[in-house]
């Protein structure tokens, strides 16, 4: 953290010398995503992913904050409780009065803004810059860089995790951690490895009073990745989702897809858990026409024991293509009787065709790999599955696929969801 400690150095300079805020150059780098920067420059991209150190940068944030705006009714206080290097509370404080002096201005601040941090460098940062975002607007620099820790006394050194509340009349904002950790013995949703973030915000809800409005950025894993089906239930339970946004990549270092979320706290009796943009359309759905599982030989760990069965594994099967032949066979009691389609299970927004197909067709049973998905027709009929091939190759399925599951593989319950646009058959 050298490198940060001499540019936080830097930034506390600036301040006495932005006498002009609005024509430095150097000011308004420092208000745009410049911290993010100076950290990645300054650290390994593995220590910011397992210390969760990736900041919203300016973009992101007022983004967020003109969304919670649009939903819902926004503070006037605002909290933070991971807020980094000060970006989202700098968009916050853009509701906020700029008084003629920055003593003035901070002081009001000080009393609708609060944020905390483990990290004392970033805590540093996130003050200097929200004195920095009011000089631009005018307040007159009355103050030096030592005085900020007594004007903006709710800036802290805190870990999120032990306790603080949220008052009715605040908007929560949280980009948290997107670090693996332990559930807690006592989490209801889970056991074993989970997305930090999923625990900052059922933190965030426990320490909300009724009516608070929460809005978080989060990644994508938590609106539609099965594991975490059982997290969108107790979140829909305490909570009523207001608005969902889907944003794709955090940036592209970060590589994770992320999406915007503004809630309000309060206990709802009949729970929403339609976490994605696309209502029921009414169209006709891949489960009303095929019975889809996961491939059930799992290579390196199969017993090899049961019947002699042909199998499939995705570098044996061509994409969009009809195989009628299999050379490659196994012992296994799990088997499929075609025709069916194996569909590939790596998939990622982006890609040219998010859902990838290949009919297999003949008389035998074919055992699967895991790394695919079975689609079988429940009418048994091969021209079902030339049907349901052609859908997958619509401009229309990538664009379901891409707002309804932006996890880097498919699951059973996203394509059995995928609308049908046309099931007519040749």
């Amino acid at each position: 953290m050298l490198k940060f400690e001499r540019y936080l150095s830097e930034l506390e300079g600036l301040l006495t010398r932005a006498t002009k805020p609005k024509s430095n150059a150097r000011l308004a780098l420092a208000l745009d995503g410049q911290p993010g920067r100076v950290l990645r420059s300054s650290l390994s991209i593995d220590h910011l992913r397992s210390g969760g150190i990736f900041l919203t940068g300016s973009v992101l944030s007022k983004r967020l904050i003109e969304q919670a705006d649009d939903a819902s009714r926004v503070g006037p206080r605002f909290l933070d409780p991971t807020c980094g290097a000060g970006d989202l509370l700098i968009a916050c404080s853009i509701k906020l009065p700029v008084f003629r002096s920055l003593r003035q201005t901070l002081t009001h601040w000080n009393s609708f803004l609060s944020g905390m941090d483990t990290v004392p460098q970033l805590v540093r940062a996130a003050r200097v810059r929200l004195a920095l975002s009011a000089a631009n607007r005018g307040a007159k620099i009355d103050i030096i860089a030592p005085d900020l820790a007594q004007l903006l006394t709710n800036i802290q050194v805190k870990d999120a995790e032990q306790p603080w509340a949220a008052r009715s009349d605040t908007l929560v904002v949280l980009n948290p951690p997107y670090t693996l950790t332990t559930a807690p013995k006592a989490c209801e949703w889970a056991q074993g490895r989970v997305t930090s973030a999923a625990l900052f915000v059922e933190r965030a809800i426990a320490a909300s009073e009724p009516g608070t409005s929460i809005a978080m950025i989060l990644p994508d894993v938590l609106r539609t990745g099965p594991r975490y089906r059982a997290w969108r239930r107790f979140v829909t339970r305490s909570a009523s989702i207001v608005d969902i946004q889907i944003i794709g990549l955090f940036d592209a270092v970060t590589d994770v897809d992320v999406f915007s979320a503004i809630m309000t706290v309060q206990e709802c009796s009949e729970p929403n858990e339609r976490w994605t943009k696309s209502p029921n359309s009414g169209h006709t759905r891949v489960s009303d026409l095929f019975d889809v599982h996961v491939g059930t030989v799992v290579p390196y760990r199969h017993p090899n024991r049961g019947s002699w069965a042909h199998y499939v594994h995705p570098r044996a099967v061509p994409q969009w293509g009809t195989v009628r032949t299999i050379e490659q066979r196994i012992r296994s009691n799990h088997t499929f009787e075609p025709p069916f389609v194996a569909i590939r299970r790596t998939s990622r927004p982006g890609d040219r065709f998010r859902c990838v197909g290949t009919i297999i067709s003949g008389q035998d049973t074919v055992a699967v790999e895991n790394h695919l998905l079975v689609a079988v027709p429940k009418d048994g009929t091969l021209r079902s599955c030339k049907a349901l091939l052609r859908e997958f190759q619509k401009d229309e399925t990538n664009a379901w696929f891409n707002s309804e599951s932006r996890c880097r593989h498919l699951t059973v319950g996203a394509v059995k969801e995928l609308p049908l646009q046309d099931v007519t058959h040749d």
